[in-house]
């Protein structure tokens, strides 16, 4: 399997098949990504197309460029461009924090009968995800991009900072999770 990197140089290159296989590769992630930001979902399927649109007009020279090892992986990138743009609109729309506080209700109608353990997970999970709701808001950005399944240097390329500062922002995270959950029990 080709890397992001390799595929965004060929799409530089004029090879449009090779967009699709990206566009295809972070279709699903970065749109959740997004709809995590936003809860809005046509207001996300145009920032979701406005990230590959971004990926479609930069050169070299401006956009994520030709040298991976120096720019971050082509995945912070998309998401960096992508959150962003998200901010942006978040701001224009003057919600900030009560968009980022909405809950989806679609989650539940979406959900299949599951086995008892699998249910005791998914109550968990669920609890968790509710419970990050209400931690400071660089704390829930950082939830969500985990869940997302962002990697430490994904995230940092993402938010701007260093990496040593993430994995303390991240254990910070879970210990005020843990503690929250223990206060539920």
């Amino acid at each position: 399997m080709e890397t992001d990197e390799h595929l965004y140089n060929r799409i530089k290159s004029g090879d449009v098949a090779a967009f699709d296989v990206l566009y295809t590769r972070h279709q699903r992630g970065l749109f959740q990504f997004i709809y995590g930001y936003l809860k809005n979902r046509p207001e996300a399927e145009e920032v979701f197309h406005e990230a590959f649109m971004q990926v479609l007009k930069s050169d070299s020279k401006t956009g994520f460029g030709q040298v991976p090892e120096q720019q971050g992986t082509f995945r912070g990138w998309i998401y960096t461009v992508a959150r962003n743009r998200c901010l942006n609109r978040l701001r224009s729309r003057k919600r900030g924090e009560d968009a980022l506080l909405q809950y989806d209700d679609n989650y539940e109608a979406n959900k299949e009968p599951q086995e008892s353990s699998e249910v005791e997970m998914t109550e968990f999970a669920e609890r968790v995800f509710v419970l990050a709701k209400t931690l400071p808001e660089p704390t829930r950005e950082l939830f969500q991009m985990r869940r997302m399944g962002m990697a430490y240097q994904e995230i940092s390329q993402v938010l701007g900072i260093p990496l040593g500062t993430v994995r303390s922002r991240v254990h910070a995270m879970v210990e005020a999770l843990k503690i929250r959950l223990k206060e539920i029990k």
